[in-house]
């Protein structure tokens, strides 16, 4: 079914398999961390073969004991591929620590040496120089407790009882691998949390890229349809302005034409009233004319008369009667005039009167005209203050467009700017 599960609820095999193998250094870093260790390993061979002479052994015993490191150094150096190069310098280090044990006559002190190898073979976070480590401990300190439990250790206690302290050294050793190896596994969890972060983040960078650019798509866009815009405000400004000069003139024009059809019904008044006088005078005439054709009357009736009597005269009256010939001719004259006079003041008197009939159409219209363009002088001006209203609400609305149009404009020239 399956291999047995830890705490987490991952099987052994899965956690074997997610054990560092050193992939997660790049080949920059493993060389440089490389060369450390290799610096250091190089360092035990002057430095056990003076603590080997310190501690009385022969020159040739100390040199021959302490050469182990360095060739293996040279080994790790010369070495193809990460893991011949990390293994031989794990095994330089724990083979190291061991000669010191040994020149030390097993100094618990030395032992310590074994958690500095461990440690440095730490920095390649690879698991197999590790391996290395631990199966060269458990040999040397199972072997050197079998052979001579003092080789390895210097208290009496522990080489009464060299392999249950070896395997109290040994448990130790584990548990700073297990340390260590911990640190890897949860390091190189917050490295691929890490990653994970980086890969969100870049996948919201290019979201963010995507969103910006569909924005300044976007913002050219309005930018171009803003320039449109612009335009048809500025045109509809214009034309607001236009329709109020227009209005101003054609009101200007009205008011001339009111004041022209208030001199007109003027006019017309007076006209009447001259035609009033004219008729009066003609009336006049009228009265002097049948007052006339009264006084022909009486003439023509006193030359009547005075014929008859210059014909009862007889010789005596015939001066007399030529006189009153005369004078009925006058009569009939003047009565004949004032005849014409009279059908021509009544031919002027009717003429008044229709002209008079007429000149009232006239004045009522032109008092009619001058009523409507009194209602329309009121609408023009309704309609220029209208205008002014309608030209300053649009000129403020079109300064506000122009502000947004303004805005778009400069969010397409951000959005466009290099980044």
């Amino acid at each position: 079914m399956g291999g047995p599960v830890d705490a987490h609820g991952m099987d052994l095999a899965s956690l074997i398999g997610r054990l560092p193998t050193g992939d997660a250094v790049s080949d920059e870093d493993f060389e440089s961390r490389h060369r450390l260790i290799l610096w250091f390993l190089g360092l035990h061979t002057p430095v056990l073969l003076l603590i080997a002479l310190v501690r009385g052994y022969g020159p040739v015993h100390a040199a021959l004991e302490s050469l182990p490191p360095l060739l293996l150094a040279v080994g790790a150096w010369r070495a193809a591929g990460r893991f011949l190069r990390s293994g031989a310098a794990s095994l330089g280090l724990v083979v190291g620590a061991s000669i010191l044990v040994h020149f030390t006559g097993g100094m618990i002190e030395a032992h310590f040496q074994w958690f500095v190898a461990l440690s440095l073979i730490g920095l390649y976070v690879d698991v197999r120089p590790f391996l290395v480590g631990l199966v060269y401990t458990v040999l040397h300190h199972g072997g050197m407790s079998l052979i001579d439990p003092t080789l390895a250790f210097s208290t009496p206690e522990a080489q009464r009882k060299p392999l249950l302290w070896t395997g109290v050294h040994v448990v130790f050793v584990l548990m700073q691998i297990g340390t260590i190896v911990a640190n890897w596994v949860n390091t190189e969890r917050q490295e691929e949390g890490r990653l994970s972060l980086a890969s969100d983040q870049e996948l919201l960078l290019v979201r963010q890229r995507d969103l910006i650019g569909a924005v300044t798509a976007q913002a050219t866009d309005l930018g171009a349809r803003s320039g449109r815009i612009r335009s048809e405000i500025e045109q509809a400004v214009g034309s607001v302005a236009v329709i109020d000069d227009g209005t101003r003139r054609v009101g200007d024009l009205a008011r001339q034409a009111t004041r022209q059809a208030e001199d007109a019904h003027q006019l017309s008044v007076h006209t009447r009233s001259g035609f009033e006088e004219l008729d009066r005078q003609s009336r006049a005439i009228a009265d002097l004319v049948a007052m006339v054709q009264e006084i022909a009357s009486r003439t023509n009736l006193l030359a009547l008369n005075a014929s008859i009597e210059a014909a009862r005269a007889g010789d005596a009256g015939k001066g007399f009667a030529v006189v009153a010939s005369e004078v009925k001719n006058l009569a009939a004259t003047t009565a004949e005039t004032t005849q014409q006079i009279t059908e021509a003041t009544l031919a002027i008197q009717a003429g008044i009167e229709a002209s008079r009939a007429q000149m009232d159409g006239v004045t009522a219209a032109v008092a009619a005209i001058g009523a409507i363009q009194e209602s329309v002088d009121a609408e023009l001006d309704r309609q220029i203050a209208a205008c002014g209203d309608t030209r300053a609400g649009i000129g403020g609305a079109s300064q506000a467009v122009l502000s947004v149009v303004n805005g778009i404009e400069s969010l397409s020239g951000l959005t466009a700017s290099p980044r």
